[in-house]
């Protein structure tokens, strides 16, 4: 048994290793890679899947990101779809929008049958088939069911004729941004310069660690003192007051600092998560920036950086000693990172992984991570472990070196025995310092590189940002026409593929304008673009006729702008706070709170939260996919409402075309490009691509016409 969920999840990796998933269980699991590949491709031609994953930069090899992130939403879903079928399963369910329940129903059955003989009793399903009816013949077009418009289209037109390559600036542009979130380019400090970076970057600090370098000053003189000292026999215990002086001077000034050094650890979080949130997507789409290793850089790297600028410095200051040493702690937190991101994205998607019944799966691929870290780490941790037993017998071994090379002097006649006694405490204190300073030469090196991340991560200046140029410049009155000209757009992890070809697009205040075409034709990056979650490859979008969407401040710009994303996230808070959120005021005075809710129930949060902003622009990226029937209508009646306002814009990508059939301009867009542009009634005349995705939309043509 298999199963296809409403909002499909995908796993990081490659397309081919989340298709096999679903031979897990079966006689295949064990097959050899090419029976696997066999049946992978079968299965995604039979989900219509094989012909955008031939044309992804790596095929079947191309890793997709956490959750499929580098996919699009219909991709996903037909991805998924291949996973459930390749294992051929008895009982295959499919949790669809459209298979959810009339809410008049009460959640009972009632009609059942085949679907003639269904529609023959007019009831119903026979309604639900004619709201979902596209037929060209008759003017019904509100619903539809399938997710699959492209095929039987794609086939009538010619293929669209790529764009030159990009010139050599933009292909410099693009070369020199691909790699600016790689932290392993950067060029990290030494231990020294890192310390004095951390000593600069937290001003409260800096009084502190002065007096705290000063006691530690003063905590080094009291040795050899104490040696001097130690050399009369009578002056013994003023010596040890002299120490108990200097450790409790020491000890005063450290817990002075130490509420400075918690305050410090509280900045390094903030300072992570505050530099993680404001980075380009691009960031997060990168392999080693998963939710989970994030999450684990927050925690661990925070910890680490206090390694500089606690106690364990203050002893190396202290014995005034310099130390070079090696650890393989970078390596291994790589290593550990990618462990922690598999547990942390198989927790997230527990139902698919139940579904499935990979658990056993997962359990070995993490063991499997977890042994390769282990593996990995084992001659530099067995080259520590060496040096650990060296940190702890060199006093000893520095004492009888002391002790046999100064008894051989005094039995000599070259020194006396007090002499003999300062320069051996001298030699011993050394060991014990040389021993301390070694034991810590580990956290020392981890912790170097974890500092070295946070200046690199805080000194990662986004893209995308708000500067003193642009800060005051927002949309003029909340944003007028929206104008692409000769748009073209490539993601950094495949700049070879364009996306977007050589676009042009003029969208006037108060226009429905629809976007519509096959999955991965670029309609939800068009909506990236607008939402400026990324900048064009080339070319300008303009708002209001003139300023160009990069002159303008991404966070007076956002302000008037509302998005409904196609798999919508809410938070784990009421649902009175979730509408709230879209507000800049709380929630207080909000509607009720809420519980567990199912995927249109989400939707609708989603497209309230988006609606109760005011929005001058709408962003709808199939905003009622997750709506049964009867809630569709009732959702598309209000969103009409709301983009007949007259000075909203309302951009809407959908698969199910009933839901744009009004729209103002309908845009068909094809590997890229718009290759059909007009309303409903004038795409049909075209008789084109418009037309044949609205014949394949229809279900029953004979019994409707």
């Amino acid at each position: 048994m298999r199963l296809v969920q409403q909002e499909p999840v995908l796993f990081n990796g490659t397309v081919f290793e989340n298709i096999v998933n679903g031979l897990v269980g079966t006689s295949w699991e064990k097959a050899t890679r090419e029976i696997q590949e066999e049946r992978v491709k079968h299965a995604a031609k039979l989900a219509f899947a094989d012909e955008f994953i031939q044309n992804l930069p790596e095929g079947y090899d191309m890793r997709i990101g956490e959750r499929g992130g580098l996919l699009s939403g219909g991709q996903k879903q037909r991805i998924a779809i291949a996973r459930s079928i390749v294992s051929d399963p008895s009982i295959l369910l499919l949790d669809e929008a459209s298979s959810a329940l009339d809410p008049h129903s009460e959640g009972k059955i009632v009609e059942q049958g085949k679907h003639d003989d269904l529609v023959a009793l007019n009831g119903t399903y026979s309604k639900l088939v004619q709201a979902q009816d596209l037929s060209t013949s008759k003017g019904i077009l509100d619903n539809q069911t399938s997710d699959e418009e492209s095929t039987t289209a794609t086939k009538a037109i010619e293929p669209v004729q790529s764009l030159a390559k990009y010139n050599s600036s933009i292909n410099e542009k693009l070369a020199s941004q691909m790699n600016r979130e790689d932290f392993d380019l950067y060029t990290s400090t030494g231990l020294v310069h890192t310390i004095w970076k951390m000593i600069m970057s937290a001003p409260e600090l800096r009084v502190y660690f002065v007096i705290i370098s000063i006691a530690c000053a003063v905590g080094a003189a009291v040795y050899p003192g104490q040696n001097l000292l130690l050399s009369k026999v009578m002056d013994v215990f003023a010596s040890s007051d002299l120490v108990k002086g200097g450790d409790f001077v020491s000890l005063m000034y450290f817990v002075i600092g130490l509420g400075a050094f918690v305050t410090l650890s509280q900045n390094v979080r903030e300072g992570l998560f505050r530099s993680m949130l404001r980075q380009d997507l691009r960031f997060f789409g990168r392999p080693e920036n998963t939710v989970g290793a994030l999450v684990s850089r927050i925690d661990s790297q925070s910890q680490a950086v206090l390694e500089l600028m606690g106690f364990n410095v203050a002893l190396v200051l202290q014995h005034h000693f310099q130390i070079c040493s090696y650890s393989p702690g970078e390596e291994v937190d790589k290593r550990f990172s990618t462990s922690a991101s598999i547990a942390s994205e198989s927790v997230n998607a527990i139902r698919t992984v139940s579904s499935l019944a990979i658990e056993k799966s997962i359990l070995e691929k993490y063991a499997a991570e977890l042994d390769s870290a282990v593996s990995g780490s084992t001659l530099p941790l067995f080259t520590m472990t060496i040096l650990f037993s060296l940190t702890q017998s060199i006093e000893f071994l520095i004492l009888a070196l002391g002790f046999w090379f100064g008894s051989k002097l005094v039995s000599q006649g070259e020194i006396t025995f007090p002499q003999f006694i300062i320069s051996f405490l001298g030699v011993f204190f050394s060991g014990q310092a040389a021993a301390v300073i070694f034991s810590f030469a580990s956290s020392f090196t981890k912790a170097n590189s974890a500092a070295n991340y946070y200046f690199w991560l805080t000194g990662l200046q986004p893209i995308i940002q708000e500067t003193d140029e642009n800060k005051e410049k927002g949309p003029a009155d909340g944003g007028g026409s929206i104008d692409f000209q000769d748009v073209q757009f490539s993601y950094s992890l495949a700049p070879e593929k364009r996306v977007i070809k050589g676009l042009d697009l003029t969208i006037d205040r108060g226009q429905f304008v629809a976007f519509v075409g096959a999955s991965g034709c670029g309609k939800s990056t068009m909506v990236s673009l607008l939402e400026r979650f990324y900048d064009p490859t080339s070319g300008t979008i303009n708002i209001d006729g003139s300023a160009p969407l990069t002159e303008i401040s991404p966070r007076l710009y956002r302000n008037r702008i509302a998005l409904v994303q196609q798999e919508p996230t809410l938070f784990p808070d009421s649902i009175r706070e979730n509408i709230a959120a879209g507000l800049a005021v709380g929630p207080e005075e909000q509607a009720l709170g809420g519980s567990q809710l199912s995927g249109g129930q989400r939707q609708r949060i989603a497209i309230a939260r988006a609606l109760i902003r005011n929005p001058s622009i709408i962003l709808l990226d199939e905003a009622t996919s997750a709506l049964d029937t009867e809630s569709e209508r009732v959702v598309q009646k209000a969103l009409m409402t709301a983009a007949a306002s007259g000075d909203r814009i309302t951009i809407a990508v959908a698969h199910r075309l009933s839901t744009v059939r009004d729209a103002d301009r309908i845009c068909v867009f094809y590997q890229g490009k718009i290759v059909e542009a007009g309303t409903h009634d004038e795409l049909l005349r075209q008789d084109g691509m418009y037309k044949q995705m609205c014949d394949a939309q229809r279900l029953d043509r004979s019994s409707l016409a």
